[in-house]
């Protein structure tokens, strides 16, 4: 009990210690550009940067370039699927689906 107590504590207090990378993107919504922070190595650097200010936290995403890379493809290959389905439908379907 007390062992499995220990590695909770362990991993709440590297988990309270993620890493960002060197360089932070942030996209936000309302703004075509992102803005890009640095000096935030610590997650909670990230959170009290003053330029977040105002910022819907709870409808944030945090990603890693890899992952974002790879559900971009996912989402590609999705739309292509999608729309050889709308090329196969009748118009009805075809208007439904393209409205995805």
């Amino acid at each position: 009990m007390i062992k499995q107590t220990f590695v909770a504590l362990l991993l709440s207090v590297g988990a309270s210690s993620v890493f960002a990378a060197g360089t932070v993107k942030v996209f936000s919504n309302g703004s075509s550009e992102a803005k890009t922070l640095t000096g935030a190595e610590h997650l909670i650097d990230l959170v009290g940067q003053p330029r977040l200010a105002n910022s819907w936290w709870p409808g944030a995403v945090i990603s890693e370039e890899l992952a974002t890379a790879a559900a971009l493809r996912q989402q590609q290959a999705l739309l292509t699927r999608l729309a050889e389905l709308a090329a196969d439908s009748s118009a009805d379907d075809a208007a439904a689906i393209n409205a995805l």
